[in-house]
């Protein structure tokens, strides 16, 4: 007799930005394949290692930085746990911030050929508290490239992040 265990399915929707952070919310459902179609399968998750939960609707992760869910299926009539699974959710809704100073930080230039030095900073992402065990924090998912314009209207194509640039 072969019987095939069912499987957990996680799916999510968000808004997908660089290096696969996402940058909204993210909607998580879960679903389940195989088994035995005439017993009672639930597909269960965790987030935070804060107990399984069964799954009954979609649920919405919001929290920035790296958030873990843990899932799986159960046969409730066999006791059948099934493997479990784990994907690990990067989000980042707040964008970078920078700065320019000019020749050092100067309060003028007397030459159109300067050379510009950046501080660019991307906050880590995550809450301001302690979080729960199993959620990681303090990871910035990085903002990868500039520009440059000297009027606001003309922008020079994206290059990767530099500190300093003669301009």
């Amino acid at each position: 007799l072969n019987v095939s265990h069912p499987q957990a399915i996680l799916s999510i929707s968000g808004t997908l930005g660089d290096n696969g952070w996402y940058t909204s919310d993210v909607e998580a459902s879960l679903y389940a394949t195989g088994g035995d179609e005439s017993h009672l399968i639930i597909a269960e998750y965790t987030l935070y290692n804060q107990g399984w939960m069964a799954f009954e609707e979609p649920f919405t992760i919001f929290q920035e930085g790296q958030t873990t869910v843990y899932y799986r299926v159960r046969d409730e009539d066999t006791d059948f746990v099934g493997e479990t699974k784990f994907s690990m959710i990067d989000i980042d809704k707040t964008p970078p911030t920078g700065s320019v100073t000019i020749e050092g930080g100067k309060s003028e230039a007397y030459s159109t050929n300067v050379t510009l030095t950046f501080s660019v900073v991307d906050e880590p992402s995550g809450p301001t508290t302690t979080p729960p065990s199993g959620y990681i924090w303090g990871v910035p998912s990085g903002p990868s490239d500039i520009r440059f314009s000297n009027d606001g209207r003309l922008w020079s194509p994206w290059n990767p992040i530099i500190s300093e640039k003669s301009w």
